[in-house]
């Protein structure tokens, strides 16, 4: 650092090339044991500006093999911008550039653009993973003070993922998302978010607006609305169910059919909740338990009594025993759940009848 800082005051224009090699590195942020590393770049010095040419790393891990990254980058007193070339990384290629700028009031905007393919990854404790993964993001955010506005897109349209213990298979269902809000360094809070998304053949489209997320010292999710349409049962249950339903009595749980759901939070307590099926199956056991053709709305209300509720079937099944089409209405309250008419269910040549029904 002394002779370095010699250069850049003694000389109009003045370079230094380092190099660090390091035999083996592992522990803090880094995401597997690395050996061989070797990094390297000349860097620049002319008036205010500190570039950093022909920069590279390179370095061997298991999994992985050879990752081999090379770029530049530039520095000066109003911002920075910087470039990662066509490279290797964890056996599959990356490209990255990102810049910063500030004005003279204090204001900075940055952007940043990553591209990754054929990237396989996997965690010493093998609870993350990633196999020939595709990932693009492209974000960009105004600076104020503490405040940073952002906007990001992230999509993915190969490989595979596993996220302990959910398997995610982005080639056959691509992943779009957009996220739009402001991040407060101060509170450690994210406001007025709003995300959009969908994932083919499992959710037609995601939405969530959250006017306030704290993440320190804990969650906090202030006020939320999550909305997702179009949701595909079958997948949804089979992907992201049921993964934490093994071990269980449901770990047999299959679905079919299509959802609409609205769920409101406010302080991490749910307060509203909307459900719409269509054309919706459900099977469990054992016992063989089955509702099948089945659709209708829900609705529920925390502090107060919600509109009223519907839900019809086809046919269903309880072990050996077939049973008729039926129609239950409800209301849902604080209170529990109450019958607005009594429900006939068809069992074999006769029906059960049930006149009340509370649930509390």
């Amino acid at each position: 650092m002394i002779a370095l800082l010699a250069l850049w005051t003694g000389q109009a224009t003045a370079a230094l090339q380092i190099r660090l090699q390091v035999g083996k590195a592992e522990g803090g942020a880094l995401p597997s044991v690395l050996h061989d590393v070797d990094a390297g770049c000349v860097l620049e010095a002319a008036a205010s500006m500190l570039r950093c040419q022909d920069a590279k790393l390179s370095f061997r891990s298991e999994p992985g093999g050879l990752s081999e990254l090379r770029g530049s980058g530039e520095w000066s007193t109003s911002g920075w911008q910087a470039q990662l070339l066509p490279s290797t990384l964890f056996g599959g290629s990356v490209e990255a550039q990102a810049r910063y700028s500030r004005d003279a009031r204090g204001r900075g905007e940055a952007d940043a653009a990553l591209k990754l393919a054929g990237f396989s990854y996997e965690q010493a404790s093998g609870r993350y993973a990633t196999d020939k993964a595709q990932l693009r993001l492209d974000a960009q955010a105004r600076l104020d003070g503490p405040i940073a506005h952002f906007d990001a897109r992230l999509s993915s349209s190969a490989g595979q993922a596993y996220i302990e213990p959910v398997f995610l298979d982005f080639g056959q269902n691509p992943l779009e998302l957009v996220a739009t809000g402001s991040w407060d360094a101060a509170s450690r809070s994210i406001r007025d978010l709003r995300l959009e998304g969908s994932q083919h053949d499992l959710i037609g489209r995601l939405s969530v607006n959250a006017t306030a997320l704290r993440l320190s010292p804990s969650l906090l999710v202030e006020q939320a609305n999550l909305q997702a349409s179009d949701a595909r049962l079958d997948g949804l249950v089979s992907r992201y169910l049921a993964p934490f339903l093994a071990g269980t009595r449901w770990e047999s749980l299959g679905a079919a059919g299509s959802a609409d759901l609205h769920l409101a939070i406010t302080h991490n307590v749910p307060t509203a909740a909307d459900l719409e099926l269509r054309s919706a199956t459900l099977k469990a056991g054992p016992p063989p338990t089955a509702i099948e053709h089945l659709a209708g709305s829900v609705h529920w209300l925390r502090e107060r009594v919600a509109p009223p509720s519907v839900l019809g079937w086809r046919a269903a099944q309880y072990a050996s025993l077939p049973l008729g089409p039926a129609t239950l209405r409800f209301e849902a309250s604080p209170l529990g759940l109450r019958l607005l008419e009594p429900m006939r269910q068809p069992i074999l040549d006769g029906a059960l009848v049930v006149q009340r029904l509370a649930l509390a």
